[in-house]
């Protein structure tokens, strides 16, 4: 078999940041149930567990294999005992196995709606090689799978595979090699309408290359990831992501490591906020499951950052007196180069610090130049207390744009870690990042600061956000 026709059958933004330190920004742990020898990949979660693809043996006396003598799939479920343990896989459901291919899958709650991969003839004639592979789907009535039906648009002179639907289960994306295409396999989609699904609309070439795009997995209207082995990618089969904006997909952006490595990477699934999940890999020669958290921690109830305005007003007092006395020039000098005269004064500073401060009183009259000299301290230009993101408010979209903590002000906090969310699927831990918006539109920048442990081993998060807004790019 091919290793496009291998995909097709077996086989986060963060988009365009300075990700120095990528491998701090996951966990990512092997899933026990694993087996290690055979493959077991492309995770659906259903009810306490996940269902899954796999080509191990359901049956001690009976081992069917396709004509090429590879070994066929079905689809298995597991129960999540706790956050550590798993219980043992089992086939999910006789009523939706067959003497060939089942699976991969996808699942929507809202629905109780099943779609799955499986080879378009499912007695002993689809033998032949050329039994391609279409999408089926079936409801789940709480203990059993009923129904099962033929996707309107399955063609055996082509492949649909990999479906995904939305969270309310009236779009469904799935990879095909149908005709008119851009490559080997493209994504497309298909939208539920008045209970029929309309035909096929390919994504477009912002997805799709002339290589192979599969496994997709729509999170939102609005971010959506698959797998692709298009040039630049770390090797074999990479995980990207696209943002959903201005009636188009970004250009996609593949995740860093350890998600992505230099194997197939695929079958990539997350929860809402795309901080934990599950994804295939075959990093450990055969495909197994591995799930995935974010060490950058959510960060809600974080504040708008407030702009330190370093402002005073200078007056003497004791010089009121003197203010009706003709021909006097009061002169400020205000100990950052700046002179202002008069009685009283206005004058910001750029930064804090402190500032020696120098009244001179002149008399025009007389050839007496000082009428008298007064120093002062400014004891200090505090800022405020609170995490702050120093960047531009405005930037173009697809342009490089830099951030820095400098004008932080957390006294008495020894930092020792820095998280950026980017609100774009991108984030960081670097000190001073760069980001990259492929997409016009108002993103909050949030930026949390944990301190070091203190004496009883107790930690202090802080946080703030900035607004800015990305332009369109400009024109030539």
């Amino acid at each position: 078999m091919s290793r496009i026709g291998k995909y097709i059958l077996v086989g986060f933004l963060l988009l365009a940041a300075d990700f120095v330190l990528a491998q701090d920004l996951y966990r990512v742990k092997l899933l026990p149930f694993s087996s290690r020898v055979y493959n077991d990949f492309a995770p659906v979660v259903f009810e306490n567990g996940l269902i899954f693809c796999s080509d191990r043996k359901n049956n001690v006396l009976v081992d069917y294999k396709a004509s090429d003598n590879s070994r066929l799939l079905n689809m298995f479920m597991v129960e999540r005992k706790d956050s550590l343990k798993w219980g043992s896989p089992k086939i999910l459901s006789k009523e939706l196995s067959s003497i060939f291919n089942e699976g991969p899958s996808t699942y929507n709650e809202e629905t109780k709606t099943l779609f799955f991969t499986r080879n378009l003839s499912t007695d002993k004639k689809g033998k032949s090689k050329d039994n391609n592979y279409g999408l089926f789907y079936s409801r789940y009535n709480g203990s059993k799978w009923v129904n099962i039906r033929t996707f309107e648009h399955n063609d055996p002179s082509y492949k649909i595979a990999h479906p995904s639907l939305s969270s309310d289960g009236k779009t469904l994306y799935f990879s095909s090699d149908m005709p008119g295409g851009y490559g080997k396999s493209d994504i497309y989609l298909s939208r539920l309408v008045r209970s029929r699904w309309t035909s096929p609309e390919n994504l477009g070439p912002e997805i799709n290359t002339a290589e192979s795009e599969l496994y997709p997995f729509i999170l939102s209207d609005e971010i959506f990831y698959f797998s692709s082995d298009r040039a630049g990618s770390m090797g074999g089969l990479d995980i990207y992501t696209s943002v959903y904006s201005n009636g188009g997909w970004t250009s996609p952006n593949a995740l860093e490591a350890p998600i992505n490595s230099k194997d197939d990477d695929f079958g990539f699934i997350s929860n809402n906020t795309a901080s934990s999940g599950y994804f295939s890999s075959n990093r450990n020669k055969v495909d197994d499951i591995y799930s995935f958290e974010s060490n950058v921690p959510l960060m809600v109830g974080c504040q708008e950052q407030k702009e330190n305005k370093y402002c005073y007003i200078f007056y003497d007092r004791q010089m009121s007196d003197l203010d009706s006395v003709p021909n006097l020039i009061f002169s400020w000098d205000l100990g950052d180069g700046t002179i202002l005269d008069g009685v009283k004064v206005r004058h910001c500073y750029e930064k804090p610090g402190v500032y020696d401060i120098r009244l001179d009183v002149r008399d025009t009259l007389t050839t007496q130049e000082t009428y008298l000299e007064q120093s002062y301290s400014l004891v200090e230009a505090k800022a405020r207390k609170q995490v702050y993101i120093q960047t531009v408010d405005t930037c173009y979209a697809g342009t490089e744009l830099k951030l820095s903590t400098e004008g932080t002000y957390l006294p008495g906090v020894e930092i020792a870690e820095y998280f950026w969310d980017f609100d774009n699927g991108a984030r960081s831990k670097r000190k001073d990042p760069k980001c990259v918006f492929q997409a016009a539109g108002t993103y909050m920048i949030r930026l949390l600061i944990k301190s070091s442990q203190d004496k009883f081993g107790e930690v202090e998060e802080f946080c703030s956000y900035k607004n800015i807004i990305v332009l369109e790019p400009k024109q030539e």
